[in-house]
């Protein structure tokens, strides 16, 4: 198990992580200090706690926020695939109307229509 230094709000923190996660985990924790520091200067003092909390709702409301908008684009891209399955069996249909016939064919289907098939 690898050990990585993070710095949050000034703040040195020393996290485990699996071997070659080091640079993912410094991402992360970078990440976090950025919505720390965008809370920290619009308000006054606060103790880090409660920044870090504040930071994690954000956090937690912008992964909800990516969760609806990836259901909403599953949602559509289902739309798209049954859309494709209609389309396709209606093209299959025009393919095949447009297929010239061949010559066995025309002469059956004259018999059924003189009546004779």
């Amino acid at each position: 198990m690898a050990q990585v230094k993070v710095i949050v709000n000034g703040r040195s923190f020393r996290m485990g992580c699996r071997d070659g996660e080091e640079g993912r985990v410094r991402d992360l924790a970078a990440e976090i200090d950025s919505h720390v520091q965008k809370i920290k200067n619009g308000t006054k003092a606060v103790q880090d706690e409660r920044l870090f909390l504040m930071a994690a709702i954000l956090m937690a409301d912008q992964l909800w926020e990516a969760r609806d908008e990836i259901q909403r684009l599953q949602r559509l891209a289902g739309d798209l695939r049954a859309y494709q399955v209609i389309d396709g069996g209606a093209q299959a249909m025009q393919r095949e109307l447009n297929r010239p016939m061949e010559s066995g064919r025309v002469e059956a289907l004259q018999s059924r229509v003189n009546g004779n098939g």
